[in-house]
């Protein structure tokens, strides 16, 4: 059967790759205006904050406290992915600040499209999530010190 080629976006299975499509969505709407940037790639980004939140991702976790979660000990999961005789260089595991700020920019973008698309119950549920990770991230990540 012929078609349309199916476009993916590779290393998908990564944690950080889904996040950073977002991200790279957010200055595509920088460049071309929110409006354009919403209707090419609105569903795509709400895809895949759905996708992660239903825990479909198969190596980034969402936890109750609304971070998100990775296992890196025995397969390199973030852009340190050096490797050495197959193991991680750098292993980086659990709650990794890179993942969740861009996690919490997801969120956060997501739910200005939800306000964009006049969807009040999906913006109050993106917002309240990103509400939640924001509190967890400054627990987790911050300290009198920084």
């Amino acid at each position: 059967m012929k078609g349309k080629p199916v476009k993916m976006i590779t290393e998908m299975e990564m944690p950080d790759v889904p996040l950073w499509a977002i991200w790279a969505v957010q200055q595509y709407a920088k460049e071309a205006g929110e409006q354009k940037a919403f209707k090419k790639y609105g569903k795509l980004v709400t895809d895949i904050v759905k996708f992660i939140e239903d825990g479909n991702h198969p190596n980034l976790f969402l936890e109750e406290n609304g971070l998100v979660r990775i296992e890196g000990r025995e397969k390199a999961m973030t852009w340190m992915n050096s490797t050495a005789n197959g193991r991680p260089v750098v292993p980086r595991t659990g709650f990794v600040v890179e993942m969740n700020a861009l996690w919490y920019n997801a969120l956060k973008f997501c739910a200005k499209l939800a306000n964009f698309n006049k969807d009040e119950k999906a913006a109050e549920h993106l917002e309240s999530m990103a509400a939640k990770t924001k509190e967890s991230f400054v627990a987790t990540f911050l300290n009198d010190y920084a």
